[in-house]
């Protein structure tokens, strides 16, 4: 009788344990690089021209807010483009950053064969 109760509760302290911890690690998790792209296909951005200066600055400022991680502030380095995030600090959109950034079509999202200039 008394080794059936300790099996009970030592599988319901398992179970608890289990539970609780895949909780956390599903919690404490951070997003991936939700940056698939120079440009946010499902937002059409009505600035298109920041300095660069700005950019550097709003991406420094959605990363210290966890707005965006540092995967998603990488790629943004790479597309020069600029996050944009609500009031939550979440990642709604982001857009092309510079005065002479394209807004064309990237099927293959390879920056280096297109002309910026």
């Amino acid at each position: 009788m008394k080794k059936k109760l300790f099996l009970q509760k030592l599988a319901k302290s398992f179970f608890l344990t289990l539970s609780i911890s895949i909780a956390v690690q599903s919690y404490a998790a951070p997003p991936g690089n939700r940056i698939d792209g120079p440009i946010d296909r499902s937002l059409r951005c009505l600035i298109d021209s920041m300095n660069e200066d700005f950019c550097y600055k709003e991406r420094i400022f959605a990363l210290e807010k966890k707005c965006i991680n540092q995967d998603e502030y990488d790629s943004l380095v790479i597309y020069r483009a600029i996050p944009a995030c609500n009031r939550n600090n979440e990642l709604i959109a982001w857009c092309n950053c510079g005065s002479d950034t394209t807004n064309n079509n990237f099927e293959n999202h390879d920056l280096n064969i297109f002309d910026i200039k």
